[in-house]
């Protein structure tokens, strides 16, 4: 490398289906004392952009639990048992923001 390299990321959400894998011998992280900097699109600007890289999986189709008052419910299908847990059913307690 002749230089540092700059990989800028644009705004948004990333889900990924595989662990990001990077390594040193594939020089992932540079050579030749130069760097790879991974950043978010206008780092360090008032335009920078939201980036998050998600391992996880996007659990859909909330919907309020019908017993219990500020909790919802999503069905999670096979994707419990795909990671070795139990329920087959995630519930969350509704979370106001504050302002």
């Amino acid at each position: 490398m002749a230089s540092d390299l700059v990989v800028n990321l644009r705004g948004g959400m990333y889900y990924l289906k595989a662990p990001l894998r990077l390594s040193e011998a594939a020089g992932d992280s540079g050579r030749g004392g130069h760097r790879v900097i991974h950043q978010a699109y206008g780092y360090g600007t008032p335009r920078q952009e939201r980036v998050t890289i998600s391992g996880g999986h996007q659990i859909s189709e909330w919907r309020p639990h019908q017993r219990i008052r500020g909790f919802w419910r999503a069905d999670m299908g096979g994707l419990g048992t795909q990671h070795g847990l139990r329920p087959r059913r995630f519930h969350r307690r509704l979370q106001r923001g504050r302002g």
